[in-house]
């Protein structure tokens, strides 16, 4: 897993989405936090409003 894993850590580096405030689109509601890490498999960990942290798989970002 090691060119895997150092591919991962690369690309996390470089979002520019982690660590800000935004608003996700998802099927059934609108969800506004802060992006704090992502999932080796791209879903989302995005800390909400009331302070739940939720692993986002699909939806629209807007930052």
């Amino acid at each position: 897993h090691g060119q895997r894993d150092e591919l991962f850590a690369a690309w996390r580096a470089r979002l520019a989405t982690l660590g800000g405030l935004l608003v996700l689109a998802l099927a059934h509601r609108v969800l506004h936090g802060v992006a704090e890490d992502v999932e080796p498999s791209g879903s989302l960990r995005v800390r909400d409003d009331s302070g739940a942290l939720r692993v986002v798989t699909a939806g629209d970002v807007e930052f």
